[in-house]
This record gives structure tokens, C-alpha cells and sequence, in this order.
């Protein structure tokens, strides 16, 4: 920790070279290995230790690659759990997951993966109503772009006249 950072905040750049700043998640953790353990043993050997790492710093922000339904849910059930990066997005419902961090109020910080031959009009038309009928709060890591910047203005409006 620098002298002037505070243990509760963090600029996190993966997959976002100028970083982003979360001022209530103080540290990440990737948790790969807990997919492939038991609901039983997450609630009884990795959840203690997950908590206790998280504590300190405010809040976390948890990484993991794999599929894993409960070990999701635990994850947005946690008051210590601010956002969570899937790893493997294309393995879960985009409605669930968007679903389940509307009901906590965690944050996604994803990707969303596109549909077979969906463009960039039609991915953030689908993406953005999904974002707005289920009311999760996102930074979302596109799998489709647009090819020019006036496609990139059209897509940013779009993008705000779905979801604003």
C-alpha cells in the first residue's frame, strides 16, 4: 500500500489499461480453485478464509474463472463482495447472472459474450435492455465493436438511450 492509498480503495486495471476506481473494494482475490469444490466445503473451508482476506480492505473484488451457480450467489450474498469478473461469462445466463447483482447490488465486471453473428448494433440493443429490465450496475468488457468512431459515437448513444 502506497503512503497516500487508502487500504479501503483500489484502482484495478485488468483488461482496462487506464484502471478504474473502486472506492469500496480494497483489494482482489481470484478464487479459480473454488469451482471446483462442493457448495459444503465453500460454506465450511474457503468461506471463512475469503471473508477474513476481504475484511481488512473494506470490501473485495473477486475474480474466478470456471462456472459455479452457488459459489456465484455466495458471492453476490456477501456485504464484503463489491464486484465480481467472470472469467468464463459465455458459461452462465446473462439475465441470471445480471440477476442476481441486481438483487445485491454487486457490481459486474464482465464481459458479456455475443451471440453467434450478432453486430454491434444488435449486441448493445440486447445487452443494454438486459442491463436496463433487470437494473444491475455494470462496467461491461464488449466481445463485439463497432470499426469506426463515428460507429463508437452511435454505439455510446444507443447505449444511453437504452439504458438512460
Amino acid at each position: 500500500m502506497g503512503r497516500n492509498e487508502d487500504r479501503t480503495t483500489m484502482i484495478h486495471g485488468h483488461a482496462t489499461p487506464q484502471g478504474l476506481f473502486f472506492p469500496h473494494a480494497g483489494v482482489r482475490i481470484s478464487e479459480d480453485s473454488a469451482t471446483l469444490i462442493s457448495p459444503e466445503m465453500i460454506d465450511r473451508v474457503l468461506w471463512p478464509y475469503i471473508e477474513r482476506s476481504v475484511e481488512p480492505f473494506g470490501g473485495g473484488f473477486v475474480h474466478y474463472c470456471g462456472k459455479h451457480d452457488y459459489l456465484f450467489q455466495k458471492l453476490c450474498s456477501s456485504r464484503l463482495v463489491k464486484a465480481i469478473d467472470l472469467g468464463n461469462p459465455e458459461k452462465y445466463d446473462a439475465r441470471w447472472v445480471l440477476e442476481r447483482c441486481a438483487e445485491s447490488s454487486t457490481v459486474l465486471y464482465s464481459r458479456i459474450p455475443a451471440i453467434d453473428g450478432e453486430g454491434w448494433f444488435e449486441y448493445t440493443e440486447r445487452v443494454g435492455f438486459l442491463v436496463k429490465e433487470t437494473g444491475a450496475r455494470c462496467v461491461l468488457r464488449p466481445t463485439v465493436y463497432p470499426e469506426t468512431m463515428k460507429e463508437c459515437q452511435v454505439i455510446l448513444d444507443l447505449w444511453h438511450d437504452i439504458t438512460g
